[in-house]
């Protein structure tokens, strides 16, 4: 039964089409020749625009082996190969039993987070950079150097929240603790060229590995497991659309109005539990008064 496969692995007329869609992306797993998926790429093409007046993105819609992978909804999928080692027990004495170990080389669809390109959007957004050669570095972000400790935490914990959770599928999970760390190296720079000390190394020095606020206590996110998760289902309210991740990176997240003070303590008794804040006039009325030269404080 090991040596007989399940079914004809020359039959001519074997075929197996797999369809998953997403909104409006859609991809198809096909088993057949290359001629008879541009015969159901074409078939697709004239079904959407004759019956549904929709026109197929034709430079977004390739064909594409699955041993060389594609993209679909910002992961990468391709094919690769699994062995399967089942235990044999062979006849034993008295002694002892010996194993006999037999493999089976399986293809597997391996579901993984496109590390590359998610370094390269990042660097697009001024996080890191390469040099001359090639080499990756973390970069400040000079537009964030005014906010306080606590909201350049905040910046980079959604980035880093939010990778992490969109990505909680993948297959190569634990790699991601690169994107992590140039996001912690990118806040680190920014901290330093804050408070002036010059150096990232200087600031994990000061602040700890998790950059601490010490006025919040609030730390850089960090991931207790980076083990694989193949978690497909559970996603954050956020992460609803299919291009959540580069609003996530590209947006400013930013709420500094009342999360600024999150877990600081009461002014009055120092105290930190049952706190309550009330905001009595908008910041935009404040702002007003400012510039028209009013009191703050006038009713």
């Amino acid at each position: 039964m090991m040596n007989m496969p399940a079914k004809d692995t020359q039959d001519p007329n074997f075929r197996r089409l797999l369809y998953v869609r997403y909104a409006d992306d859609f991809v198809l797993l096909l088993i057949c020749s290359q001629t008879e998926a541009f015969t159901i790429k074409r078939k697709i093409s004239d079904f959407l625009k004759n019956h549904l007046q929709l026109e197929l993105n034709a430079t977004k819609t390739t064909i594409a082996n699955v041993k060389d992978g594609f993209e679909f909804l910002g992961a990468h999928i391709i094919q690769r190969g699994t062995i399967i080692a089942p235990v044999r027990r062979a006849k034993g004495t008295k002694d002892g039993i010996t194993l006999i170990f037999r493999s089976r080389h399986v293809r597997r669809l391996s579901v993984s987070a496109p590390l590359e390109k998610i370094i390269q959007k990042m660097i697009n957004l001024g996080f890191a950079r390469r040099n001359h050669l090639g080499t990756l570095y973390a970069k400040s972000r000079r537009d964030l150097v005014n906010l306080s400790h606590y909201e350049i935490l905040s910046f980079y914990n959604t980035r880093i929240r939010g990778t992490l959770n969109f990505y909680s599928f993948a297959g190569n999970y634990s790699h991601l603790r690169k994107i992590r760390w140039i996001y912690a190296q990118s806040c680190a720079i920014t901290l330093a060229l804050k408070y002036k000390i010059k150096t990232m190394r200087k600031a994990f020095l000061k602040f700890g590995k998790k950059l601490k606020d010490p006025n919040s206590d609030t730390e850089l996110y960090s991931e207790k497991s980076m083990k694989v998760k193949h978690d497909y289902k559970t996603r954050p309210s956020y992460l609803n659309e299919k291009d959540s991740l580069d609003k996530l990176l590209s947006g400013t997240n930013l709420h500094t109005r009342t999360q600024r003070f999150a877990n600081m303590s009461c002014a009055l008794c120092t105290s930190k539990t049952k706190v309550e804040m009330h905001h009595i006039r908008s910041v935009k009325d404040v702002r007003l008064k400012i510039r028209i030269g009013e009191s703050t404080y006038s009713q």
